[in-house]
């Protein structure tokens, strides 16, 4: 669109019920104009632009997701879960054509939307992976689950009650299931292809799937903790790892060969004992 836009999510839980979207010039221009979006009657949790930037959809603790007009701040369109408090609306997400929207409420049940009609498309059971805590304070951008649809959009990633889930999107609703882990699943995510699932979990091992079929790719990749978080390379080929093992030191991983290739340590201990860090690769896979 020929233009940058940054959005503030108040910190959970908020009482403003509204989301702020600033739109930004040029490197040099500076800030342009700033809008709020106020409709929603209930703590606002999360919000996310489409791929073209044109439009903002966002989820509510008064059962409801909406979607916006980024220009213009004009409310477009409801998508409603139901009552409150019994179907809180805490994530929504574009595919990323752009041309669906995907809600997630209390309950575990994640709905898919259609954005030009609003029609209601498909109710799946599960919820996204790393779902917000509401009983802790968060920091602003500490608010947002981790993406449910695969790269491609075909497919959506949930935790349905203690099991990683693949579910196709179009067509006869299909799903396989990941079964192997023991215990509580903390992270799920698809490779950059889409082929694959990582999974990591309180059985510190981290898994590596076939997304197509659920069969396990490599070995366990082992840690001397909890398994908490993982990430991709952009090619795919290397895994980062963390791990609640006391160390607070990130794993690269070879995914060709399942062996662990690098520690990296030098995290400073974090006031909470139990906080490890999450690792990110460069999107030029340099770093």
């Amino acid at each position: 669109t020929g233009l940058r836009y940054n959005w503030r999510v108040p910190g959970t839980p908020s009482e403003q019920c509204l989301m702020r979207v600033t739109q930004l010039g040029s490197a040099s221009g500076g800030i342009e104009q700033e809008k709020l979006l106020s409709g929603h009657e209930g703590w606002v949790m999360n919000s996310a632009f489409s791929p073209d930037g044109e439009l903002l959809v966002s989820a509510s603790w008064d059962g409801t997701g909406k979607l916006w007009d980024v220009r213009s701040g004009r409310e477009v369109r409801t998508f409603s879960a139901g009552s409150v408090p019994e179907r809180r609306m805490f994530h929504a997400e574009f595919n990323p054509d752009g041309d669906k929207v995907a809600t997630a409420r209390d309950g575990e049940v994640v709905q898919l939307w259609d954005v030009e009609s609003g029609r209601l498309l498909q109710t799946y059971e599960g919820t996204p992976f790393n779902k917000t805590d509401v009983q802790r304070v968060h920091k602003e951008g500490d608010v947002t689950p981790d993406p449910m649809f695969s790269p491609d959009g075909s497919r959506l990633l949930l935790l349905n009650d203690t099991v990683p889930t693949i579910w196709t999107v179009e067509g006869e609703r299909k799903k396989v299931e990941l079964k192997g882990h023991r215990g509580r699943i903390s992270c799920a995510l698809f490779s950059p292809d889409g082929r694959q699932v990582a999974t990591a979990g309180e059985d510190s091992t981290v898994r590596i799937w076939d997304a197509a079929t659920g069969r396990e790719l490599l070995p366990p990749l082992q840690h001397n903790g909890m398994a908490v978080t993982a990430a991709y390379s952009p090619d795919g080929l290397h895994l980062a790892t963390t791990s609640r093992d006391g160390t607070h030191a990130t794993y690269i991983w070879d995914l060709e060969t399942g062996w662990k290739v690098h520690t990296l340590a030098g995290h400073v201990r974090a006031t909470n004992s139990l906080s490890v860090p999450r690792a990110l690769f460069s999107p030029d896979n340099a770093t």
